[in-house]
């Protein structure tokens, strides 16, 4: 018996589909399209189908169906399945070589959409989505050996609807990012099963973004994640990755073990979660963790941070409490950090010793301290953590309620940040610099925000000898919440040491920034003390304010104690307003190249309270005979005198200093030459005659008749080295005593001499 062509059965099924009434069907020996297309498959049964920049809709307003099979291939811009409410499409792509090639994929657009590919069938496009919009339910089945979907974007299984995605049989799908449950109200669910199928991800994976994902992983299944894995990205309610028997391969991963079930294995570079990971001599950088306290929990978490490039987050604390220490001086690298993530996580990192370092690599990634829970970092004891790439942001307490604080402690001990600091973004943040611990950028465009955003808090702490905030660009204090900076006990803080840069205080309406300086240095280094439309308050009780250009905190600028020292040397420092001087120093610096001498203005009156107030006049150089104004009122008046004139002023009849009604001016009547201890305008033997007899010695400071030339308060190798510097200078005595002075070699090598064998005695007294 003859078997019936295949153009007779195609025909005989026309009639019955006709029959069941279906208004549209056209049909090529490899392209099958039923029902509502939107454009038709044309007459002429084209093969490829080419679409070009036109879009395919399947299921416009209806009910349609498209087979692609026996090699054959459809191309075109955007493709819908289901792509109004109410209407159905289906798409199967079957067979070796048969392909469908298109940008975005829509399954389910408003309606619902089903792709199958199997049977070595192939579909490639940029993006996807499962389930478009609310109330769309998308569904894709890759199915056998050689099915294959490429998708060159992002992968999102349940976008604003309900996605479901089937790998099995050996079917392989790829994306760039993918995500399961991507916005809220979604609900995303993707199954791996079977040897041979995979899901390759070239960035991320997100189970459960915004909303609920589930990815099951079973039978041999494997799912690779070159970046970061998600268990629920910003949603309280957590997701799942369900194994059994199944392999996820990934860059790092970011999840509770509550959310990791059955049987499995992960392999992974960097891990935040509710665990205590050590790095040290003992565990090293590759360790083995088992994930077994549930009821049919049996995960095998394998962790190597040994990788030269590690190519995912690390930290502790994602909804519970975990711990991370690096210690012994092994170093650990990660694209992200995050302490406490979610809220009502706790999560801690201590570095400490020399050489512990933990290092962020990647570029545009994050140190988070208190993402939305309580984070914590203590570096310590010449520990270190370093943002390297460039645009990299540090933030402490990101989102609203959450805290994040960071302490760096003790000498050696390093913060190195790129791009930005947060102190206190949307919520709380604390930055402590103490005992010698230093915080620096490695960019010149590195600023800093205390209180970033409405309703945050930041504040910042520099104390202690050495202990230094280097900040290139600018430090605002109070950018759109409240900031404050605490600088004390012989902390430093550095402004505009890059391309410029100001402190702000308050920068926008309903900020507050407030500055603390009651020891230590504040350097401008040529920058502004500026206000914004907040509120600004600037006590100043103690330390050193230098290098600023202009400061203007909106109300009278109060000095009650420290020093204030104008410009950058020589330089001048303009205040807005009133200036009133209760106690404390300003310091003018006098002399060097161009014979000139430090200004301090204001724009307003100032008041100069007698007790308690010094004018401090350093040499930097030769200073020639002259009158300088170095304090002037420009649309005010002045009152009061300073009790004390200290530096150069301490020699009599060399200085005179004049009260104006809007000036004081100092007046030379000689010159003067540093190294010159007894005011005789020559520096030679009397000089260091001085030095000698008072050498070792503790003085009172910047007692230049004592010999303190570098105003330490004490005698040594610093005032013996300004006297031989200037050996020979000045107004010469008459020739008779010229003729008795040594050559400054000899007079250093006689010095040299006298002072051979006092041993530790020539250390500096404590």
């Amino acid at each position: 018996m003859q078997t019936p062509r295949r153009t007779n059965i195609l025909v005989c099924a026309l009639v019955g589909l006709a029959s069941l009434g279906y208004s549209q069907i056209s049909t090529h020996a490899d392209i099958l399209t039923t029902g509502d297309l939107n454009p038709l498959y044309p007459a002429a049964n084209p093969d490829p189908w080419i679409l070009g920049l036109d879009n395919l809709r399947v299921g416009d307003t209806g009910t349609g169906t498209l087979n692609i099979d026996a090699g054959s291939v459809i191309s075109n811009y955007t493709s819908f399945l289901g792509h109004n409410t109410s209407s159905l499409g289906t798409a199967t792509v079957t067979g070796s070589g048969s392909q469908w090639n298109t940008n975005q994929f829509y399954v389910g657009r408003f309606g619902t959409g089903s792709l199958n590919i199997q049977a070595g069938g192939i579909v490639s496009n940029s993006a996807s989505y499962l389930g478009a919009y609310t109330g769309s339910i998308g569904a894709t089945t890759v199915t056998g050996t050689g099915s294959t979907w490429n998708n060159s974007n992002a992968l999102s299984v349940g976008f604003s609807g309900t996605g479901t995605l089937n790998i099995q049989a050996g079917g392989v799908v790829s994306s760039s990012t993918g995500y399961l449950g991507r916005n809220a109200g979604s609900t995303g669910t993707t199954t791996v099963t079977g040897a041979g199928s995979q899901w390759n991800n070239s960035n991320m994976l997100f189970v459960g973004r915004s909303s609920t994902g589930t990815l099951n992983i079973e039978a041999g299944g494997v799912v690779d994640v070159a970046s970061d894995t998600y268990l629920g990205f910003d949603v309280i309610d957590s997701s799942a990755i369900n194994f059994n028997n199944g392999t996820l391969n990934t860059g790092g991963l970011l999840a509770s073990p509550g959310e990791l079930l059955g049987v499995g294995i992960i392999n992974t570079k960097g891990l935040v979660s509710d665990v205590d990971l050590v790095f040290d001599a003992t565990h090293g950088l590759q360790q083995t963790l088992s994930l077994n306290s549930l009821p049919g929990q049996n995960i095998t978490l394998n962790l190597d941070a040994s990788a030269p490039a590690i190519n995912g987050s690390l930290g502790a604390g994602y909804r519970g409490a975990g711990t991370l220490t690096i210690t012994d001086g092994l170093a650990v690298s990660s694209t992200k950090g995050y302490l406490g993530y979610h809220a009502g996580s706790t999560g801690t990192a201590t570095i400490n010793g020399t050489g512990s370092r933990w290092e962020h690599i990647a570029v545009l990634d994050v140190l988070t301290v208190g993402r939305s829970g309580n984070g914590t970092l203590n570096i310590e004891n010449g520990g270190s953590v370093s943002l390297l790439s460039f645009r990299s942001d540090a933030s402490l307490g990101f989102y609203d309620y959450s805290t994040g604080t960071v302490t760096v402690t003790d000498p050696g001990s390093t913060l190195t940040l790129s791009y930005s600091l947060d102190v206190g973004r949307s919520g709380t943040g604390t930055l402590n610099i103490e005992n010698g611990g230093s915080v620096s950028f490695n960019f010149i465009f590195g600023q800093t925000y205390l209180g970033r955003d409405a309703g945050s808090n930041g504040t910042v702490t520099v104390s202690g000898t050495d202990s230094t905030l280097t900040n290139p660009k600018n430090l605002n204090v109070g950018f759109s919440g409240a900031g404050t900076l605490n600088i004390t006990n012989g902390g430093m803080v550095s402004i505009g040491g890059g391309i410029g840069g100001d402190m702000t205080l308050g920068q926008h309406s309903s900020s507050a920034g407030t500055v603390n300086l009651s020891g230590g240095t504040l350097n401008l280094n040529g920058n502004d003390i500026d206000r914004g439309s907040g509120s600004a308050a600037f006590n100043f009780t103690g330390g050193t304010i230098m290098g600023a250009a202009m400061i203007d905190v909106g109300s009278t600028f109060l000095q009650q104690g420290g020093t204030i020292a104008p410009g950058v040397s020589i330089g001048q420092t303009d205040i807005i307003g009133d200036y009133d001087l209760t106690a404390g120093t300003i310091e003018i610096e006098v002399g060097g190249v161009g014979d000139t001498a430090d200004l301090l203005t204001a724009t307003g009156d100032i008041d100069i309270a007698f007790l308690g107030t010094t004018l401090d006049l350093p040499a930097l150089g030769v200073m020639a005979a002259g009158t300088y104004t170095v304090l002037e009122s420009l649309g005010g008046t002045i009152t009061g005198e300073f009790e004390n004139i200290t530096g150069i002023g301490i020699y009599a009849g060399l200085v005179d200093v004049q009260h104006t009604t809007n000036a004081v001016t100092i007046t030379l009547n000689w010159d003067f030459v540093p190294g010159d201890l007894n005011g005789d305008g020559f520096v030679g033997i009397d000089d260091m005659t001085i030095v000698l007899s008072n050498w070792n010695q503790n003085v009172a400071t910047a007692d230049l008749s004592a010999g303190d030339t570098s105003g330490d308060g004490f005698i040594g190798i610093a005032d013996l080295s300004t006297v031989l510097g200037n050996w020979n200078t000045g107004t010469p005595p008459p020739a008779e005593v010229l003729a008795m002075v040594p050559e400054p070699g000899t007079v250093g090598l006689l010095a040299v001499g006298m002072l051979w064998g006092c041993g530790r005695r020539g250390q500096r007294r404590a």
